[in-house]
């Protein structure tokens, strides 16, 4: 039943109107430099499903995904120590396309993680 209309729309999957956005937040701990290799995984994953769909009927046009707006932050082990002071966080990338935002954001944290010699223990 459409909220606004109170008009019933019956199908037997259930949709979501086109041009609806979503937020989301991926949380990745880091506990070893090897662990930033996890964003290649996640811009892969991300690239390959908006190259398909998301859930059924995906041959008839739904479940289309678009990524916007997509930031990547580190907080390394003294962002938490400080009472999450926001001094300490760390914006990475540039402003491209979000898929290739976190290929370039991969090589940049661990540039980060190697100026500060920490290797990444409790960043994320």
């Amino acid at each position: 039943i459409d909220r606004l209309t109170a008009r019933a729309n019956p199908r037997f999957i259930e949709r979501v109107p086109a041009g609806t956005t979503f937020e989301g937040l991926i949380v990745i701990k880091l506990f070893s430099e090897d662990d930033v290799d996890l964003l290649s995984l996640l811009a892969e994953g991300f690239s390959l499903l908006e190259d398909d769909y998301l859930g059924g009927s995906g041959s008839r046009g739904y479940g289309r995904v678009k990524l916007e707006k997509v930031k990547v932050l580190l907080r390394p082990k003294s962002y938490y120590e400080k009472n999450g002071g926001r001094e300490e966080e760390i914006k990475v990338g540039n402003n491209s396309t979000p898929i290739d935002y976190l290929k370039g954001a991969v090589e940049k944290v661990k540039e980060l993680l190697k100026k500060q010699g920490k290797g990444g223990n409790g960043g994320d």
